[in-house]
């Protein structure tokens, strides 16, 4: 495992040099999943080893791996919805969004599985990932965190400019 894990984190040094900056919050899953893809690998080994045949096991598994598939879909679609929400960088923690049938508010965090905005008045929403890939949103923080106002004032006639500029600029 070990020898997978330095391959693994050579390769994140590598994709980050190119700019994969968002690989990083990544990697714990990636970790996760090359883990159990080598366990299995050799514990098929292993019972091969024993003289065991494993064809008719492996196909099983296969089965049981769609059937699997088939009733987590929505968890498996949260969660490839928060792997591309994190690698795209379409939210920041901090980022001011309004997202299509829900209220505005402000990124708190974005997980593997939900994102959690928190809203003006101070509720929590927790929107599953998989539904959020699919909304429209506007995110006021990119691609800079300025914000524009409009304020309506007058001045009178007869007013020294210079001053009028001066006062408004402060």
């Amino acid at each position: 495992w070990q020898v997978v894990r330095i391959f693994l984190r050579i390769w994140k040094d590598k994709a980050i040099s190119k700019g994969a900056s968002s690989l990083d919050d990544l990697m714990p899953l990636i970790y996760d999943a090359s883990k159990i893809f080598l366990f299995s690998v050799s514990s098929l080994l292993v019972i091969s080893q024993f003289g065991i045949e494993i064809g008719p096991f492996v196909a099983s598994l296969g089965i049981a791996g769609f059937a699997i598939g088939f009733a987590v879909k929505d968890v498996l679609g949260n969660v490839f919805g928060g792997v591309s929400l994190i690698l795209d960088r379409t939210f920041r923690l901090g980022d001011k969004v309004e997202i299509e049938g829900y209220e505005l508010g402000y990124v708190e965090e974005v997980g593997i599985r939900t994102t959690k905005i928190r809203t003006f008045d101070g509720e929590l929403i927790v929107i599953p990932n998989g539904i959020l890939v699919n909304k429209a949103f506007k995110n006021y923080g990119l691609p800079n965190a300025s914000i524009r106002a409009c304020v309506n004032f007058s001045v009178a006639y007869g007013n020294d400019v210079n001053k009028v500029k001066e006062i408004v600029l402060e």
